[in-house]
Formats: C-alpha cells, structure tokens, sequence
C-alpha cells in the first residue's frame, strides 16, 4: 500500500443531525503510528459538534474525543472497538431525534 487505502466513507443528514465517517488505512506511520486516518463526527444541519472521534493529530496529541466542548486523549483500542463505540454514542442523538442512519452492523 502506498499512502492511504479507504475502508469507510460516508455522510448520513436526517432529522437535523449529519454522521461522517471516514476510515483509511495508511503506510505513513510517522504520521499515524496505528496505521489508521480517521475521523467520527456527528454534529448538528446547523453547524453544532455534538460528538467527534478523530486522530489528525496522532503523532504528537494521540487519539481524540470530543463531546460539544469538551476534548480529551483516549487509548486506541482498534479501530473497529472505537466505531462500535462512536455508533453506540451516536444512537443516544438519533434515537431522541427519530433518525436511522444506514450502517454496515
């Protein structure tokens, strides 16, 4: 592989909330020590982070999460535990909005 290869991308708006998922694997390890580039966000069609997963910075701040205005370093338990878990969080906001995004599980 050279550079990044993508397993998921997608954007998903309904009932005012937008889910975006991208997942790449990647070869550039001094950039990504895990071998992952990725991004979970969902947020509001009016601009409002709600909840957000993400990695840009791994190298030097690690691995993100970010709940409205709170950010803090989580441990990287693989990338397949942390979208079940972005998923399960994510559902609290779709379930009291009445939304069903589509998603390979």
């Amino acid at each position: 592989m050279a550079g990044y290869s993508t397993r998921a991308n997608y954007t998903h708006v309904e009932d005012g909330l937008v889910e975006s998922v991208t997942v790449r694997e990647t070869d550039q390890l001094d950039k990504y020590p895990s071998g992952w580039d990725y991004k979970f966000h969902l947020g509001t069609t009016d601009g409002l982070d709600l909840l957000r997963y993400d990695n840009a910075h791994e190298s030097t701040k690690g691995h993100e999460r970010q709940v409205g205005a709170d950010q803090s370093t989580i441990e990287f338990p693989g990338i397949e535990p942390l979208i079940v878990r972005f998923w399960g969080e994510a559902d609290a906001y779709w379930n009291a909005a009445g939304g069903d995004p589509p998603r390979r599980y």
